[in-house]
Parts: C-alpha cells; sequence; structure tokens
C-alpha cells in the first residue's frame, strides 16, 4: 500500500477538471447529510471547477490529490493562516477507508506546518458529522469551539472547531 499526494495545479486544467468531479461526489455525500434538499439542488448547478481554479490561483487554499497506488481516491485542502494550517474537506473514498489514509494525510499535514513554522492544525467539521469529528479526537485534536458558523462553498454550517498543538 502506497499513499501520496499530489498538489493540484493551476497550470493543469485537466487536474482540475478531475478535482471538481471528485469535490462534486464528495458534495453529494457530505452535504446531503447537512443541508435542506432545496438548498441542495440549488448548490447542484454551481460550477465548481471555476470556484477550485480560482481558489488555487488567487492562492487561497492548497488543495491535495490523494493517491492510493497512484489512484486517485481523495482529496483535502489548506488553507494556511498566521497562526494555524487548517485541513479541510478531507474526502476519501468509501473503498479506501480504514486502510490508514486518512492517518498518512495528518501526518503529511504535520509536515507541512513544521516545515512553514506553523504550530496548529485545525479544522471546522460540521455538527452533524460524528464520524470525522470522533476520526480527529482518535489523533488528539480538542475541540476548541462548537456552533461555530462556518461559511464555504457558498453556504454556512454550523461546526465544531478542533485543534491539535504540535
Amino acid at each position: 500500500m502506497k499513499v501520496e499526494f499530489l498538489k493540484v495545479s493551476q497550470r493543469k486544467p485537466s487536474q482540475i477538471q478531475i478535482l471538481s468531479d471528485i469535490f462534486e461526489e464528495y458534495f453529494d455525500i457530505l452535504y446531503s447529510k447537512i443541508l435542506p434538499i432545496d438548498t441542495l439542488k440549488t448548490l447542484k448547478g454551481f460550477v465548481f471547477a471555476d470556484v477550485l481554479k480560482d481558489e488555487i490561483i488567487f492562492g487561497e487554499k492548497e488543495y491535495y490529490f490523494i493517491l492510493f497506488d497512484e489512484v486517485i481516491v481523495g482529496f483535502f485542502e489548506f488553507v494556511f493562516e498566521k497562526e494555524a494550517i487548517y485541513l479541510n474537506n478531507i474526502f476519501i473514498k468509501k473503498e479506501f477507508q480504514n486502510k490508514n489514509v486518512g492517518k498518512k494525510v495528518l501526518d503529511f499535514t504535520v509536515d507541512v506546518a513544521l516545515k512553514n513554522g506553523i504550530k496548529t492544525i485545525a479544522s471546522y467539521v460540521p455538527n452533524e458529522l460524528n464520524d470525522i469529528l470522533n476520526f480527529f479526537r482518535k489523533f488528539d485534536f480538542q475541540v476548541i469551539k462548537q456552533n461555530v458558523k462556518y461559511f464555504g462553498s457558498g453556504i454556512s454550517i454550523y461546526c465544531y472547531k478542533v485543534e491539535k498543538e504540535l
């Protein structure tokens, strides 16, 4: 089992399109648990490729593919802030979950944070997603705030903010 990470490049439109396709799959899986059906239907028309491309070009976020034996099985994003690196939107296809892929994403995140002089990893976890919250807790993340209103991808949801000091 070989897990690797590939940073999505603005110079490779095919990568942005692949990310957009995976993001759309992830969006359906995640947000169908959180959003009312009317809101979900409205957002389905959203052009993810354009939004993702802008976020990458303007340096708002860094997206990475997760490769398992050279096959793309998911993605995650980093948002860098002065005090923390935010690890958001981790998506690993169901058939590749429980294979230590998530732990490898966290290990990679720690490496990136330390190389950038950042001592805190943080994330926002939607209130309804206890499995994701438990994943972070398993790796010693602490809930530091509850019911934080988080805005992203054109929506607002209530989340836990979790952090881990390095």
